[in-house]
C-alpha cells in the first residue's frame, strides 16, 4: 500500500513557481533575517521571505512569526532552479491577489484530495503516478485539475485519452469526483448557544470554540464569532465540498460541546443548515441528530414567541377592560355632578 497520506507531491508540472506568481506557504522557522517557509503547492519545497519584505511594521513580522505552522499567501520574487532557493515577499501581495490565490489553493487541494483516496481505495497506482499519468496532463488542457474533474461532470470524454492500470482505478476516481467535487463554494453555518456557568466561566467558553475551530481543514477551515451572548456562528464561509463540510462542521460542534461540558457547561444547537436526505444518508446518524436538535430548538423558540404573544395579548385586554372602566367612572361622576 502506498504511503499517501505523508507523500510530498507537486500540484503542477513545473518544479518551480515562475516569478511573480502567489503561492501558499506554511510558515516555518524564523530567523534574524526573516522567516522560513515551505511551498504547499510545490512539493514543500524551501522558501524564505525577508524580513524588509514583510512589512515595514515590526508589530507584523512578529505577528507572522506567532503563526508558525499556519498557512499564508505570498508573492515569488526570485528562484534558483540550481539550489531551489525560493525567495519570497509579503509585502507585496493584494488583497485581490490573495484572494484569488487563496481559492486556487483550496481547489487544488480538493482535487489533491480525490487522487489521494483513488490511491489509497484501488492500492493500486501511486499518488505521484495519478499526477504524472492524469494530473498534471489535464492541468495543462483544463487550466487546473478542478476545473478539468468539473469538466468530467458534464462530459465523460474527459477522461477518453487516457490509460488507466485497472478499470477499478477510472470508476473509483469518476465516484470521488461525483462525490467530491461542487462547481462552486457553499458557506455553511450553525447557530449555537455555548453558556458556562461553572469555574471556567468565559475562559471555558473560549477554549470550547477554539477546540471547535481546531477541527476545521485546509478543505473545510472553521471560525466562530459571537453573534448575541450565549448565541454563536460556527462554520465555513468557503466549501467546495458539502458533504465534508457538513461531515467537519459537525466534528466542530462535538468538540465544542466535550470541552464546554468538561467545565460544567453547555452546548445546544439552535439552527443548522438545510441537509438533504441523500446527506442524511452518508453521513449517518450523528448528523441526523444535530439536525433534530436544531429543528427541536426552533419549535421551542416558537412556543416560547406564542405565549409571550398570548402574554401581550392578555396584558392588551386587561389595559382595555381598565380603560373602559375608568371611562364609566368618570361618567358617572360628571352625571352626580350635574
Amino acid at each position: 500500500m502506498f504511503d499517501n497520506g505523508t507523500e510530498d507531491v507537486r500540484f503542477y508540472k513545473e518544479k518551480f513557481p515562475q516569478p511573480g506568481d502567489c503561492v501558499v506557504v506554511i510558515v516555518g522557522k524564523s530567523t534574524k533575517d526573516g522567516v522560513r517557509v515551505k511551498l504547499l503547492e510545490y512539493g514543500h519545497i524551501d522558501g524564505f521571505i525577508r524580513k524588509e519584505d514583510i512589512d515595514r511594521c515590526k508589530e507584523t513580522f512578529v505577528l507572522l512569526i506567532a503563526r508558525k505552522g499556519k498557512n499564508e499567501v505570498v508573492k515569488v520574487l526570485s528562484v534558483n532552479a540550481e539550489t531551489g532557493y525560493t525567495e519570497l515577499s509579503k509585502l507585496q501581495v493584494t488583497d485581490d491577489e490573495h484572494k484569488t490565490c487563496d481559492d486556487k489553493y483550496h481547489r487544488a487541494v480538493t482535487a489533491d484530495w480525490v487522487l489521494r483516496s483513488v490511491s489509497n481505495q484501488t492500492e493500486k497506482v501511486s499518488v505521484v503516478q495519478l499526477y504524472e499519468d492524469i494530473g498534471w496532463p489535464l492541468v495543462e488542457t483544463y487550466g487546473s485539475l478542478y476545473a478539468a474533474f468539473i469538466a468530467s461532470k458534464k462530459n465523460d470524454q474527459v477522461w477518453q485519452p487516457f490509460t488507466f492500470p485497472a478499470p477499478e482505478v477510472l470508476s473509483t476516481l469518476i465516484a470521488c469526483v461525483n462525490t467530491r467535487i461542487s462547481p462552486d463554494p457553499v458557506s455553511l453555518y450553525a447557530e449555537i448557544d455555548v453558556r458556562c456557568n461553572g469555574y471556567g466561566g468565559n475562559d471555558a467558553i473560549k477554549s470550547a470554540l477554539f477546540a471547535g475551530e481546531a477541527m476545521g481543514t485546509d478543505i473545510v477551515p472553521i471560525k466562530t464569532r459571537p453573534i448575541a451572548v450565549p448565541l454563536h456562528r460556527i462554520g465555513s464561509e468557503r466549501c467546495y465540498d458539502r458533504v465534508m463540510g457538513l461531515e467537519t462542521l459537525a466534528n466542530a460542534v462535538d468538540a465544542v460541546k466535550e470541552v464546554i461540558e468538561r467545565g460544567d457547561g453547555e452546548c445546544n444547537v439552535r439552527k443548522w443548515p438545510d441537509v438533504s436526505a441523500e446527506e442524511k444518508r452518508l453521513l449517518g446518524c450523528r448528523l441526523s441528530q444535530l439536525v433534530m436538535e436544531a429543528e427541536e430548538a426552533d419549535w421551542e423558540e416558537g412556543e416560547e414567541e406564542d405565549e409571550d404573544e398570548d402574554e401581550d395579548e392578555d396584558e392588551d385586554e386587561d389595559e382595555d377592560e381598565e380603560e373602559e372602566e375608568e371611562e364609566e367612572e368618570e361618567e358617572e361622576e360628571e352625571e352626580e355632578e350635574d
